[in-house]
């Protein structure tokens, strides 16, 4: 595998930040390398947002949803945590409307699989005979499935964010920021967030101000488990979710689920939501039973969530358990296999759960730091789940893949950073060669690359510097959390179960110790009082109430081997 390289952020030339004098120059580095020219692009304030007015579709849609007030809805959803948010979001505030007749329907991933299908509406006709189906986090490229739910008597209005194709399905009403005749700017928007503003309006037009806004932590929950970019919109909804949470007004079941993983309410914050709440609903999603997920969100009674919530906890342990199995197993295969010089990294066995594959794709993603595909299948048809880097579009990578062959997939879709295909087992070989062609077509040159921002000094790490960049979240991806690289000397270390490393850190030319912790650094190799080159996170670490600074490391080398 080739050696990670690492580059420091660059400040667009045009950008002269304007921030408080107060501030230290590293925080206003880090912002303007991020594109913040000033202090209002940080303050986030809920009617800063882009504005309803501006995303049109969601007028037509919304008259179109009225004309359906009293009779029967049914919410089409998607098996994870943005699926289950929006499904949970529509049913919330649509009864808090006042509709009465709303259901909901999942496929089931593995006999019917993603979006509207045929499959799909005849199940949902079955089991609640709908006269409007609405779908949330899919639908956009359900040309067919559109037409057979017409000729059933039942209308269809497709609420989405994936990309779409050139010719938009033939339903009631589209809403869609990513569909080719949107001029809405909130691209970067989960299902879950385009649902918020369809149903802001809708409870506008009725006259009920506040709702869906009395529902935002569920906007919050489902737009960090979706890893879209975090401009000003979605950071501005996540803010405000998290405010409710933090103030226990949010929803019961997610809050509950929350101090059952023992987060402190008052202090919650966006990586709760992204790393405990959010992979404990996509579990339910990964082994189809993505019900539990949206029973948490809707349910009120405490007795009914508590149960809910063991069963979340308990199917999100065999997950581990799974995931773990296949990690280790794709990890082996790929050490054998990916090339010095790889371009992409495609892995398949028939014995991995086509519901963990995504995320063994990113775990490979992340230590190869190469576009990702991984397999699994049946007899005829295999499945596969793709994680990308960045400035590598996925979705539209799979585009081009397809125009070099238009037989070799039988579906495929998703976003830049993730996608998902679907191709007859015998294909594999050449779906390898057409992805090799196209990377080589798009001469792209893929190089693993850590982006950071810079060094800082014994006077920039402190507390209150830490809390400032807290507060100027919340971050995520596309306005990620500072990350820095620089060497420091270990002046001890020991070891947690074998697998996580607990060290005590000095800079060079330095006298403070820092505490600091690398997690998963099995087989890493260190000698105290050397010097090393480290990517590191520094974090506010609290314990018995007590605030200190802790360095989350990422990566270590011996000083010189690696170039900044």
């Amino acid at each position: 595998m080739r050696k990670i390289k690492y580059k420091s952020r660059d400040v667009h030339p045009d950008i002269v930040g304007m921030f408080p004098d107060e501030w230290p120059e590293f925080v206003k580095s880090i912002l303007m390398a991020r594109s913040i020219e000033n202090y209002e692009q940080v303050d986030l304030k809920l009617n800063q947002i882009l504005s309803i007015g501006s995303f049109h579709e969601v007028i037509t849609a919304t008259q179109k949803i009225l004309d359906y007030f009293d009779k029967k809805i049914v919410i089409y959803g998607d098996y994870d945590a943005d699926g289950a948010t929006s499904t949970s979001l529509f049913i919330l505030s649509l009864k808090a409307i006042g509709f009465k007749q709303v259901e909901y329907f999942i496929p089931d991933r593995f006999s019917q699989g993603y979006g509207l299908s045929k499959l799909g509406i005849d199940a949902v006709r079955i089991a609640h005979d709908p006269d409007l189906i609405i779908t949330v986090d899919n639908g956009i490229t359900a040309h067919e499935a559109v037409l057979y739910a017409k000729k059933q008597g039942i209308e269809t209005i497709i609420v989405d964010h994936h990309l779409s194709t050139d010719t938009l399905p033939d339903a009631l009403a589209i809403v869609n920021p990513n569909s080719k005749y949107s001029s809405f700017k909130g691209k970067n928007l989960a299902a879950v967030g385009v649902s918020f503003y369809l149903l802001a309006n809708l409870s506008l037009e009725l006259g009920c101000k506040d709702i869906p806004k009395k529902f935002i932590d569920i906007v919050a929950l489902g737009t960090m488990a979706d890893l879209v970019n975090l401009d000003f919109t979605n950071r501005t909804l996540i803010k405000y979710g998290l405010k409710l949470l933090s103030q226990r007004k949010g929803r019961p079941g997610i809050m509950m689920l929350a101090e059952r993983m023992g987060i402190d309410l008052e202090n919650i914050d966006e990586e709760d939501l992204s790393y405990k709440i959010a992979p404990k609903i996509n579990a339910a999603g990964r082994l189809n039973q993505i019900q539990l997920g949206i029973d948490c969100l809707i349910e009120q009674d405490p007795k009914k969530l508590s149960n809910i919530c063991d069963q979340l906890l308990s199917v999100n342990s065999k997950r581990q358990a799974l995931q773990a199995e296949i990690q280790s197993q794709a990890f082996d295969i790929a050490s054998r296999s990916v090339e010095e010089d790889a371009k992409i990294i495609v892995l398949q066995s028939d014995e991995w759960h086509e519901g963990i594959i995504g995320l063994i794709a990113s775990k490979i993603k992340e230590k190869y730091l190469l576009p990702t595909f991984i397999f699994s299948g049946g007899n005829h048809v295999i499945k596969g789940s793709g994680r990308s880097i960045q400035g590598f579009h996925l979705r539209d990578f799979l585009q081009e893949v397809s125009k070099q062959d238009k037989n070799l997939m039988k579906n495929f879709g998703g976003h830049a950073m993730a996608a998902g295909l679907t191709i007859d087992r015998n294909s594999l070989d050449d779906l390898k060669v057409s992805m090799l062609k196209v990377i080589d077509q798009w001469d792209l040159h893929i190089d693993p690359v850590i982006y950071h921002d810079g060094s800082l000094t014994d006077d920039d790490l402190t507390i209150e510097n830490l809390g400032l960049i807290n507060q100027l979240g919340p971050w995520g991806k596309g306005f990620e959390y500072p990350r820095f690289y620089q060497s420091f000397y270990i002046e001890s270390f020991s070891w947690i179960k074998d697998k996580h490393l607990r060290m005590t850190l000095r800079m060079a030319d330095a006298k403070k110790i820092f505490s600091a912790i690398f997690f998963n650094a099995k087989g890493v190799n260190i000698s105290q009082d050397n010097l090393y080159n480290m990517d590191y996170s520094p974090k506010i670490n609290e314990f018995n109430g007590k605030r200190n600074i802790q360095l989350n490391i990422f990566n270590l080398n011996e000083y010189g081997n690696y170039k900044s």
